[in-house]
């Protein structure tokens, strides 16, 4: 018996006698992907629900990515919409960590795929802020809009240049994402690519068409922004 599963059996053991400890060795087991004692924590009948440190089993499930524990969670009952004090709930943390399958079970199962953080983020946000290409692709088909904002009113195309995950940016081209769309101030996309010294992205967007003419709210055109970034293929593809 690893030292995992003794900890998680002293907490079953302990669950016997208080409400608490049962609540706790539920996410304990949930956390680490322990199925077997998950299926014990739950014939105590402990609230599928039930919180520690103000989150659910399911959340850390969704977190850590053990989706043959969302599933038994699910059916049981857990709340697939519960959110923490931030307002992250389980579609969120498996959209910041990129487990696509566990964001297609907890969709499926009644999840707004459009849900959002205290912060404003979006699931779809966080995916594409840390790159996961697929993850972001499948929220699109299941309902996530793809046109939402950021605070500075820039498009997820900007999000996913800013991180430089390259694929997420041309899948999100690819979705219809109007790659000329500005921010407040002004900036666009192309602007944005040549700012960070990507030439990738660069050539990209120009193949698709975005336009270079366009100038942020002081008068810089994407070949100023390429000229700062002093990388010598950015300058190249907007002389």
């Amino acid at each position: 018996m690893n030292t995992v599963t003794k900890t998680i059996s002293a907490f079953l053991f302990l669950s016997l006698f208080t409400t608490a400890f049962a609540s706790e060795a539920l996410v304990e087991a949930a956390k680490q992907g322990d199925v077997t004692a998950l299926n014990k924590v739950l014939e105590t009948k402990v609230d599928v629900n039930a919180r520690h440190n103000n989150a659910t089993a399911l959340m850390w499930a969704a977190k850590e990515g053990h989706a043959d524990v969302v599933t038994i969670l699910i059916n049981k009952g857990a709340d697939v919409s519960a959110k923490d004090s931030a307002g992250y709930c389980p579609l969120v943390y498996a959209s910041i960590e990129g487990h696509t399958k566990i964001v297609t079970l907890i969709v499926k199962h009644g999840a707004d795929a459009n849900a959002k953080t205290k912060n404003g983020n979006y699931a779809l946000t966080w995916a594409v802020e840390n790159g996961h290409t697929e993850t972001a692709k499948e929220l699109i088909k299941l309902g996530a809009d793809h046109t939402i904002k950021s605070s500075d009113g820039s498009s997820l195309i900007a999000t996913a240049i800013i991180g430089e995950h390259v694929e997420t940016a041309k899948m999100l081209a690819e979705a219809g994402i109007d790659i000329n769309h500005a921010d407040e101030e002004g900036i666009t996309p192309l602007m944005t690519a040549a700012e960070v010294g990507n030439a990738e992205l660069v050539k990209f967007l120009l193949d698709k068409g975005a336009n270079t003419a366009l100038k942020d709210a002081e008068g810089s055109s994407a070949k100023e922004y390429a000229e700062e970034s002093e990388d010598d293929a950015v300058m190249g593809l907007l002389k």
